[in-house]
């Protein structure tokens, strides 16, 4: 409209869209592909494709002005996202225009078929529009207010106290990964992301109290037993599991950022009464161990013509927690 009418307020317009978006002007040709699969999968249900092949087709080789006209803009438009933004709710413009297509298809099917031909494409029709109202339900579930991260939020501040601690993966906060709660109330401790907890050891002492795990569709269990050290340290004390279908059937739904991701809230593990205890006699164990080692290798040093460094061999040498039994020792 604004190239025919308004082309200087077009031209601001695109310098905006640049200035908003800088990757407005590069194709990105990498991301065309995931655009395209998820432009299948969840924004229209594939099955629907066929019937809009068939009805452009058809529209086509008929000549019909109002879907030469119709296809035009829905190229027009489907390019336009394609090449600019990719950014998914634009397409909400060419829904209509693929419905219409889909639509023209099965009646072109159904005008030239015979009678056991169309109960097939009826059937098949049928299946589509189930499928596709079975989808919608989905999403529209998966953006449902409040969601799970909202949810977690509010159990934060109804059943964490204000001195327990909070965990930030990463050192971040991002709004899908962490719930809105009353930041001042808690200390804030930065921790490693997930994937790097066991490699990293942090002293679990260290650790916060609380940890937020959020985690993709389908991958709950996945991502709960992804860390030794967080299954060892941690409970779940809540939980908002993702929803579900109507009818069960899985549909994709890995790249729709909602707040409606499974949310785990762990709390760390309280250790008992005899674990403390065990604890406290293997530190002073260890401790009564240290010594004895050290003096044992001061006393070697002494024997022999070396000092100094000499000490660390022997520490080095005599590593084993039973040294102190091969030779008697004086001291």
């Amino acid at each position: 409209f604004y190239i025919f009418t308004r082309f200087a307020q077009f031209q601001r317009l695109i310098q905006a869209m640049k200035e908003y978006f800088p990757a407005f002007t590069s194709l990105q040709l990498s991301e065309w592909g995931p655009y395209l699969r998820e432009f299948c999968t969840e924004q229209i249900h594939w099955g629907v494709l066929p019937l809009v092949f068939i009805g452009v087709w058809s529209g086509l080789k008929r000549r019909d002005i109002f879907v030469q006209l119709s296809f035009f803009a829905l190229v027009v438009l489907f390019l336009q996202n394609l090449i600019t933004t990719r950014h998914y709710p634009v397409n909400a413009r060419i829904l209509p225009l693929l419905a219409f297509f889909a639509a023209v298809g099965v009646s072109n099917l159904l005008n030239s078929a015979s009678a056991f031909r169309r109960i097939l494409i009826l059937v098949y029709t049928a299946a589509v529009l189930s499928s596709s109202a079975l989808q919608t339900d989905l999403y529209r579930k998966l953006h449902r207010s409040s969601s799970n991260i909202d949810q977690a939020g509010l159990w934060i501040n109804q059943n964490v106290g204000p001195k327990e601690s909070l965990g930030a993966w990463g050192k971040g906060f991002a709004p899908f990964d962490f719930p809105a709660v009353r930041f001042l109330d808690h200390s804030i401790i930065a921790i490693p992301h997930l994937h790097e907890l066991d490699s990293s050891q942090p002293d679990p002492k260290k650790m916060p109290d609380i940890l937020v795990l959020v985690s993709p569709y389908g991958e709950e269990l996945e991502t709960l037993s992804r860390s030794k050290f967080v299954t060892e340290h941690y409970e779940t004390a809540a939980s908002w599991s993702s929803p579900e279908s109507f009818s069960g059937l899985k549909f994709k739904s890995s790249l729709v950022k909602a707040g409606n991701w499974p949310v785990y809230i762990l709390r760390k593990k309280q250790k008992s009464f005899a674990q403390k205890s065990v604890e406290g006699l293997f530190f002073k164990f260890s401790k009564t161990v240290s010594s004895e080692r050290l003096a044992y290798a001061f006393a070697r040093s002494k024997r022999a013509p070396h000092s100094g460094e000499r000490v660390f061999e022997n520490l080095k040498n005599n590593s084993s927690t039973d040294f102190f039994y091969k030779e008697p020792l004086n001291v």
